[in-house]
């Protein structure tokens, strides 16, 4: 058989393959642990995309290293459109940034489907710290005291949006790292480290019920889901300051065409169904169905931001 033809035959399989498609259950990959803001977007979606495509859409949390793990059992699935990758900062954009032992790469392994959205982190203090307001917080810079803020561990995005707030307000912040928010929020509420930052949707409880106190956001502007909260952008020395926890769903590269483009169609669907709106707003995120062009230039953007925070802070695992 000629090259000419079997090329053909190839192109010509491509649509036949999306057209049965799918025939049988789809995985979402979720690279940390049931109960996150990753594994709460998976499941909104999941259900909807479920009713979408007519199979069962299940997802599969699977932990550990930043997130790279769950990335790495994704892209070394066959590339069919049955193992989906829920992808955020961490491990498309951030792990590589910071362990040189990362050999795979997010922006070319994995294919972006689509953006679903985003929220803000939000820096806090404890509430026996005595550090109140952007005010109290920037007077620590002056006072030259030297304080801990703790995050969910090295290289996260909350770990370089602390980084980032400390090169912009001067403070003599150390970084912390824990497994998880879970054990930082703990010892903020002990009195053990000063300050923290964490997913803005994860910090809300304790901040409603005055067990922590909220410095600023750290988005450009405020979130919808506290609008009471100030954005540490809107202090003049904290200007250069936004930055987000993002979200997408991610195929392994070479997945066919035909097939990202039927499952970038059903999640653009999903997305903007009332019901799955509202499920995301309540957890404080804010949808953003960038196609995947679009995505890819976002990601692309936000990469080289995160490089020279991890330059300038020398952030290694």
């Amino acid at each position: 058989m000629s090259a000419a033809v079997t090329l053909t035959l190839a192109v010509a399989a491509a649509p036949a393959r999306a057209a049965g498609y799918p025939d049988r259950p789809i995985t979402i990959v979720v690279p940390y642990a049931a109960g996150g803001s990753n594994d709460m977007v998976a499941r909104v979606l999941s259900q909807r995309l479920s009713q979408d495509l007519g199979v069962s859409v299940v997802v599969d949390n699977a932990p550990g290293a930043s997130g790279t793990i769950g990335a790495i059992k994704t892209i070394n699935a066959p590339a069919d459109g049955y193992t989906l990758l829920l992808g955020s900062n961490s491990e498309i954009s951030i792990a590589r940034l910071t362990n040189p032992k990362i050999k795979y790469d997010g922006q070319r392994d994995l294919v972006p489907l689509r953006m679903v959205g985003s929220q803000p982190m939000v820096l806090v203090s404890g509430a026996q710290s005595g550090i109140r307001g952007v005010d109290g917080f920037l007077a620590l810079a002056k006072s030259k005291k030297a304080v801990n803020y703790g995050t969910s561990g090295i290289g996260t995005p909350l770990h370089l949006s602390g980084e980032l707030i400390r090169g912009a307000s001067k403070v003599n912040m150390t970084h912390v790292p824990y497994k998880g928010g879970a054990p930082a929020i703990a010892d903020l509420m002990a009195n053990q480290i000063e300050l923290g930052v964490l997913v803005l949707s994860t910090a809300l409880p304790q901040i409603k019920s005055g067990k922590l106190q909220a410095i600023g956001v750290t988005s450009a502007t405020r979130s919808h889901a506290a609008p009471n909260i100030p954005a540490l952008a809107e202090n003049k020395a904290l200007a250069g300051v936004d930055m987000r926890l993002w979200f997408g769903l991610f195929a392994p590269a070479n997945t066919p065409r035909a097939v990202t483009d039927k499952l970038a169609d059903a999640l653009a669907r999903a997305i903007n169904a009332p019901e799955v709106k509202n499920k995301l707003s309540e957890a404080g995120v804010d949808v953003d169905a960038k196609d995947a062009v679009a995505f890819r230039g976002f990601i692309a953007k936000e990469t080289e931001a995160y490089r020279k925070i991890v330059s300038e802070a020398n952030i290694q695992e």
